[in-house]
């Protein structure tokens, strides 16, 4: 069947013939073109929904910042009679036992060969923690398996030393903290046992 063109060429358009079917336009190049197009399309779709569901598994799965996780990492290690200096260590992952685990980002202090966190009471950790709890700590690559003990009675200095390791390089965050002294309803100090 002959090509039927009725409308006119313009110097701009191809030259390439225009095949009508059911009333539109059929340009077999374009047509090859469009369906490699639409394979990279579905391609993209497909890494990008593969990328997208690790990313948020890893978000759900690995603490990051204030967001909890799952997993603690590390290499399991008996916990040493005496902690090396943690002085320059800002940041340890815990641990806390339940249903699903809850593994948080925190700092923290020592105290009299003794290593301490504190957290907010109405925290998830902190109210899985209650009195005690058996924890995992991860200091640097090892992980050790502790107990964290609340410190009801005798805080004060450990709360004092805790603000200032860290009112030098976290300034904002520090002047966020109560008062020591209207502090003891609204915070919790654990003592991580060996």
């Amino acid at each position: 069947m002959p090509c039927i063109n009725k409308r006119k060429r313009s110097p701009t358009v191809s030259n390439a013939p225009v095949h009508f079917h059911g009333g539109l336009p059929y340009f077999p190049a374009m047509l090859g073109a469009f369906r490699e197009k639409s394979l990279a399309m579905k391609i993209l779709k497909v890494v990008g929904g593969v990328v997208a569901v690790f990313a948020v598994l890893y978000v759900f799965i690995a603490p990051i910042g204030p967001a909890p996780g799952f997993f603690i990492g590390g290499n399991a290690t008996a916990a040493p009679s005496q902690w090396p200096d943690t002085s320059g260590v800002h940041e340890i992952t815990l641990k806390v036992p339940g249903g699903l685990p809850r593994v948080v980002i925190i700092w923290v202090i020592e105290y009299d060969n003794n290593l301490y966190v504190v957290g907010s009471k109405g925290s998830g950790w902190v109210d899985r923690i209650g009195a005690g709890s058996p924890v995992e700590m991860r200091l640097e690559d090892n992980t050790y398996s502790l107990t964290a003990t609340t410190v009801s009675t005798g805080w004060e200095p450990i709360m004092q030393a805790y603000v200032e390791k860290y009112q030098p390089d976290y300034p904002e965050i520090v002047a966020g903290f109560p008062a020591i002294e209207d502090a003891a309803g609204s915070i919790g100090v654990f003592r991580l046992d060996r």
